[in-house]
């Protein structure tokens, strides 16, 4: 007889999973990164966050998705792009605080 106790545990490593059953029906607003090239991270486990915030969503509240397709786990390597990826958190975060 096979035991399906490790396959229990292994569901509780879901990060996107156990996150996602603690989440109101009114998340807040959410700019959420990725990366093909994460050795630390699936790639479709942002996707599949993102997925689920927006099927439980019942406001308008913006849920965006941004991956990147070159960078790793630590984002971008370059100086200059990882500026540019700072720069388009802070703008997210200055749009959704109203600041024009």
């Amino acid at each position: 007889m096979v035991s399906m106790r490790p396959v229990r545990h292994l569901k509780n490593l879901c990060q996107h999973r156990s996150t996602c059953a603690r989440l109101p029906t009114r998340p807040p607003e959410a700019l959420v990164t990725a990366s093909q090239n994460d050795t630390m991270v699936g790639y479709w486990e942002p996707l599949k966050y993102v997925t689920k915030l927006r099927r439980i969503k019942t406001d308008s509240n913006p849920v965006l998705l941004k991956v990147d397709f070159h960078a790793g786990h630590g984002g971008a390597s370059e100086k200059s792009k990882s500026m540019k990826e700072q720069a388009q958190h802070f703008a997210f975060m200055l749009d959704q605080l109203g600041v024009r």
